[in-house]
């Protein structure tokens, strides 16, 4: 299955089973993301780095006008959009699997959460994972 793929398996709502080929490759990309966050918030970089860095943890070219303030954390990152002339304040965390759109000229200010998951609420379903998107501007 292709990122295309499974990022639109998880924005149409459709619940992501535990142990499901869609849950696995889910979990590796999760770990690509926590490598580059790690990046992004250990040292100091100047902001086309930050825009460099942010383009491979979403797969996706950022306008020059995007600007991030670290630490930024998120356990996927494949399923973020960004606009132009967005602003993402220090201490954000996306979890974006169901996906995460950001347009032109939005400000996200200091720890802000944006969730996109949910578990089942019977116990028996606690590992299944509902996943519905977010559109901000």
């Amino acid at each position: 299955m292709t990122i295309d793929q499974l990022n639109k398996l998880m924005a149409s709502g459709e619940p992501l089973l535990a142990g499901s080929q869609a849950s696995k490759q889910m979990m590796a990309l999760s770990a690509e993301a926590r490598k580059l966050t790690m990046k992004i918030n250990t040292v100091y970089h100047e902001p086309h780095e930050l825009q460099e860095l942010f383009a491979q943890l979403t797969g996706k070219a950022v306008e020059p006008t995007f600007s991030l303030f670290p630490p930024f954390y998120t356990d996927y990152g494949k399923n973020i959009q960004i606009g132009k002339g967005v602003f993402l304040n220090a201490g954000c965390h996306f979890q974006d699997q169901g996906g995460i759109t950001i347009g032109d000229g939005t400000l996200i200010g200091h720890n802000v959460v944006l969730a996109t998951l949910n578990h089942g609420l019977h116990p028996e379903d606690r590992s299944t994972l509902y996943p519905a998107p977010i559109t901000i501007g």
